[in-house]
């Protein structure tokens, strides 16, 4: 993060100074960004003025928002993960494309208990199973994930 000014300052952008933001905003420079240096505006170049037919590139604004949907639950890391390159490779802003296909977590109780009653029902044998080895807790996970791809369904699973 300190290799260089522009660096320094494309992190400074993201956070924004929100600390909730500092340790998120590093991860995905890190992991992410720094994968592929080509698509981020590290001289903080892009404005709302910009040439809109140059090439998507990914701004500190960009990551701020997918961060913060991380944060506040509407995403999961993983999605957010999956629209970074679909962004990229669509030219769109992250944000957007996540309206435009509706993804969302599903976060109500009441939808993700009838989305395990649905997992558990339909696979009664791994439910026995399950009973004797609580190794294959992740099949449920898998099956629920599976099946409805925006939900996040592990930590609702442990309470049931």
């Amino acid at each position: 993060l300190t290799e260089t000014v522009d660096i320094s300052h494309w992190y400074d952008a993201a956070v924004n100074g929100k600390k909730e933001r500092a340790k998120p905003v590093a991860n995905w420079l890190i992991s992410e960004l720094f994968a592929h240096p080509e698509n981020m505006d590290i001289e903080n170049k892009i404005t709302e003025n910009s040439d809109p037919d140059a090439p998507r590139i990914i701004t500190p604004a960009n990551i701020a928002e997918l961060v913060d949907m991380i944060s506040s639950n509407e995403i999961n890391g993983k999605q957010a993960k999956e629209i970074l390159p679909k962004a990229l490779e669509e030219e769109k802003d992250p944000v957007k494309l996540v309206s435009e296909l509706g993804i969302t977590q599903i976060t109500d109780e009441g939808e993700i208990l009838n989305i395990i009653t649905e997992v558990i029902n339909e696979n009664q044998s791994q439910l026995e199973a399950y009973k004797q080895n609580p190794k294959l807790f992740d099949y449920f996970i898998g099956q629920g994930e599976e099946e409805n791809s925006f939900f996040e369904a592990e930590k609702v699973f442990e309470k049931t």
